[in-house]
């Protein structure tokens, strides 16, 4: 049995696609902002942003650094495609 983790495939969010659902993928970016409500993150690559689920990685004392938009994050972890439609609003 191996003790080494699952590797995760370094991507690019234009990559982004049905193709990689299901797959373990290393993103790069710059964290646009985080919603305390949602536990969700937007991350930004150029044009392309991609929102993450952060809820099972953070804790409450998160909220110090999470305050700090555009700073460069890495995340890893398996695609998913949700299905549900996702309300948006820009302020």
């Amino acid at each position: 049995m191996s003790v080494l983790p699952d590797y995760a495939a370094p991507a690019r969010l234009a990559a982004i696609g049905d193709a990689l659902v299901g797959q373990k993928l290393r993103l790069v970016g710059r964290m646009m902002c985080y919603d305390s409500t949602t536990g969700f993150i937007s991350l930004l690559d150029k044009e392309d942003a991609l929102l993450v689920d952060v809820t099972l990685c953070l804790d409450s004392s998160a909220n110090v650094w999470l305050q700090d938009n555009f700073c460069s994050i890495q995340v890893i972890g398996h695609l998913e495609k949700c299905s549900a439609s996702l309300a948006i609003i820009l302020t």
